[in-house]
């Protein structure tokens, strides 16, 4: 997780600032200390980049060879639908043909 340093919060200028925007001094300091404790779990763009190392590292050639199986079996099925899709077109055509009386 990100260390302290990453998330440098002046809680002193945000009272400041709260105040000079017309809050009282005890609510713009109690605003600050929130804010600042409200951020101290927070992740960290570093913090994600390590994260995508680490599971690149840790699943990448397994996810990298599930894509290809997963890429063999679209590539299998494309010949059986094509020839199913033909199938029920004849069908459907031959079907309308002989309901209207045209074969």
């Amino acid at each position: 997780m990100a260390n302290a340093a990453m998330f440098e919060f002046d809680t002193l200028a945000a009272t400041r600032e709260l105040v000079a925007a017309g809050l009282a001094r005890r609510q713009a300091e109690a605003i600050a200390v929130t804010v600042h404790a409200g951020r101290a779990g927070l992740a960290t763009k570093a913090d994600l980049d390590s994260l995508e190392v680490r599971l690149n590292a840790r699943f990448g050639a397994k996810i990298s060879g599930l894509e290809t199986r997963m890429l063999r079996v679209a590539i299998a099925i494309v010949p059986a639908q094509t020839a199913l899709t033909a199938a029920l077109t004849a069908g459907l055509t031959f079907g309308l043909l002989k309901m209207f009386g045209g074969a």
